[in-house]
């Protein structure tokens, strides 16, 4: 039958290095139809037994085991036998292959093999194995089952490889065409899954740096997840958080909460509303480190600015602890406070103004100096300060 070479003398080898690595079965012309008519291409390959020779070449080599560049998708099997081989150049520069030793397949995957050498040979990288192998393993027919089987397998790119070879032999089949399709539909979802779940990943990692105050670390981390993820609300969330706090400690001084002491000793105080000095529990909380420079505002339009930047306005007990804190600058203007003008615990003078009334006033200079102004007013020399919960 033209075309076709069986292989009756195993120990004969090419006489030349690269004739005829595959030998064809039949001309292209010949397998072009489609693979879903299945029995006619399935009984030109697999009615025969026809063997073709497989240069494959040695890449690794560990005691007297081969790693070679062939595998399944070549039509290399477990058990499979060949002969190692290296190229001589004869006359005029042909080149031959001598055999060595005699090699079995021990193990195989869809790329490489491992081959053990059955006899005593000083192998060397660049080698060849030389296997003789059934043409059927390498039809359509084979390949595309394997490729299924990857598919089924979710090893997706190993799929494709096989279907991919399948159809440069099969251009236009239909079956093929579909298959690479629905592979690849796969790997889009395998990305989209893997991409989901290094957002979280990352997104986990942002809020341990985050509760450890490490937060440019943290924005360096969500910076990734929003180059692939632009509008994901909690990584939006939590590069808010960092970047507020990264701006808080910039301008803001942070003053941790416990058992204070509030006011002036009577035998200190210039001011009757100063006094007595007594003991009082207050939260940690932040406070800017400098008063603002807008002056003659109201208590209203005050607290309308610090309210915009996700702030408040400090209690006037709040101002006067932050004052005893490092970092603190002492305004030559007197601040507003949210407090009302009330008399302290244990102050027994009376006064008229007392009451939700007056705001408090701090200052100027001496923080603890106490006076007190309609919520209105909107005196000149006043300013004031934001403060916002830890």
């Amino acid at each position: 039958m033209a075309g076709l070479s069986r292989v009756r003398q195993p120990g004969r080898f090419l006489a030349g290095l690269l004739r005829a690595r595959h030998r064809t079965l039949e001309s292209p012309a010949t397998i072009s139809r489609p693979l879903s008519a299945g029995s006619n291409i399935i009984s030109a390959f697999e009615k025969m037994t026809v063997t073709q020779y497989l240069l494959a070449v040695v890449l690794a080599i560990s005691g007297g085991r081969l790693t070679i560049d062939k595998g399944l998708i070549d039509g290399v099997r477990l058990g499979d036998s060949g002969q190692l081989c290296y190229s001589l150049t004869v006359n005029q520069g042909e080149k031959k292959l001598i055999q060595m030793v005699e090699c079995e397949v021990l193990e195989v995957d869809d790329h490489t093999a491992v081959v053990k050498m059955l006899g005593p040979a000083n192998a060397q990288k660049g080698f060849f194995v030389q296997l003789a192998i059934p043409i059927e393993r390498t039809s359509p027919a084979s390949l595309t089952a394997i490729g299924r089987k990857r598919l089924d397998e979710g090893r997706l790119d190993l799929a494709l490889t096989y279907f991919r070879r399948v159809k440069a032999a099969l251009p236009d089949d239909p079956l093929v065409e579909s298959l690479i399709a629905e592979a690849q539909k796969r790997q889009r979802e395998q990305a989209e899954e893997r991409e989901q779940k290094q957002i979280q990943n990352s997104l986990a990692e942002a809020e341990k740096r985050i509760a450890a105050e490490q937060f440019d670390q943290a924005l360096a981390v969500l910076q990734g997840v929003l180059k692939v993820a632009p509008e994901n609300p909690e990584a939006l969330t939590l590069k808010g958080t960092a970047t507020q706090q990264i701006e808080r400690r910039r301008t803001m001084i942070l003053v941790r909460g416990g058992t204070v002491h509030i006011g002036v000793d009577p035998r200190e105080a210039r001011l009757y509303n100063q006094q007595p000095r007594y003991r009082a529990e207050l939260n940690s909380f932040w406070i800017d480190r400098r008063a603002s420079n807008l002056l003659g505002y109201s208590y209203p339009e005050a607290e309308k600015y610090c309210q915009e930047r996700g702030k408040r306005v400090p209690t006037e007990f709040e101002l006067e602890i932050a004052a005893r804190q490092n970092g603190f600058r002492v305004s030559e203007n007197a601040e507003w406070t949210a407090s009302w003008y009330l008399p302290y615990p244990g102050n027994q003078m009376r006064e008229d103004e007392y009451g939700e009334k007056y705001r408090v006033v701090r200052g100027p200079g001496d923080i603890r100096t106490r006076s007190f102004l309609l919520p209105t007013e909107r005196a000149v020399d006043t300013s004031f300060r934001c403060a916002c919960d830890q």
